[in-house]
C-alpha cells in the first residue's frame, strides 16, 4: 500500500519546466526606408568626415510612428571643440533634411520630429588622443536636445575628473553658424590672390 502511494505521488510531480524565451522584438516593423536612409547617411559621413557607423536603430511609439532615431559612430579624427561641433551640426541638419524630404520616411515620423528626437553618439578612438594630447574631443553625444562634449581624459580610468562642455543643440547650431559666417567674412576680407603674370611683371 505504501509503495502504491509513493508511486502515485511521484507520478503527480512535475520537474522544472524550461521557460519559453520571450522575444525582445514585440512587432516586426517595416523600416526599410529608415535603414536605407541611415546607411546612405553613414556612407556619406565615412567619406566626408570619416565617421563610421557602428549601430543604428529606430524607436516606434504606440501609433507606429518613429519618435526616436539612434546612431552610434566611431572615428579616428582628432578634433578640437569647434570642429566637432561644426561636424555634428552638419550631420544633424543633413539627416533631418533627408528624412523630411523623403516621402517614405517623412510619413512615418512622429509629429514635430526634430533634433530632440535624435540620439547620436560619436566615439573618438585616436591613439594620439589617448596617449598624446588628451585635450581633444574624445566623446560627443546628442541626447534629448542636449549636446555633451568630453575630452579624452574621460577614457582614462586613472582620472577622476575631465573637461567637458554641455550645451543645447540650438546653442551648438547657433555657435557653428556664427563661426562659419566669421570665417567667411575673414576670407572675403583678404586681398585677391595675384595671378602668375602679375608676379612676373613686378
Amino acid at each position: 500500500m505504501t509503495l502504491c502511494l509513493l508511486l502515485t505521488a511521484l507520478a503527480a510531480c512535475k520537474g522544472p519546466q524550461r521557460s519559453q524565451a520571450q522575444s525582445p522584438i514585440s512587432k516586426d516593423y517595416s523600416s526599410d526606408a529608415f535603414t536605407r536612409a541611415a546607411i546612405r547617411q553613414a556612407t556619406r559621413l565615412a567619406h566626408q568626415h570619416r565617421w563610421h557607423l557602428d549601430d543604428a536603430w529606430a524607436y516606434y511609439n504606440s501609433t507606429d510612428s518613429v519618435h526616436r532615431l539612434c546612431l552610434n559612430f566611431r572615428t579616428q579624427n582628432i578634433l578640437e571643440l569647434y570642429q566637432a561641433r561644426a561636424q555634428l551640426v552638419d550631420v544633424v541638419e543633413e539627416l533631418l533634411q533627408n528624412l523630411k524630404s523623403n516621402p517614405l520616411t517623412s510619413s512615418r515620423l512622429a509629429p514635430n520630429f526634430s533634433a530632440e528626437n535624435l540620439l547620436i553618439h560619436v566615439d573618438f578612438q585616436s591613439f594620439w588622443g589617448l596617449y598624446g594630447d588628451s585635450k581633444y574631443v574624445g566623446w560627443m553625444g546628442l541626447e534629448n536636445g542636449m549636446v555633451y562634449y568630453y575630452d579624452f581624459d574621460v577614457k582614462n580610468t586613472q582620472n577622476d575628473q575631465w573637461c567637458n562642455r554641455i550645451e543645447t543643440y540650438n546653442k551648438s547650431k547657433e555657435i557653428a553658424l556664427i563661426e562659419k559666417e566669421a570665417e567667411k567674412e575673414y576670407q572675403d576680407s583678404l586681398p585677391a590672390p595675384k595671378r602668375v603674370f602679375e608676379y612676373l611683371n613686378e
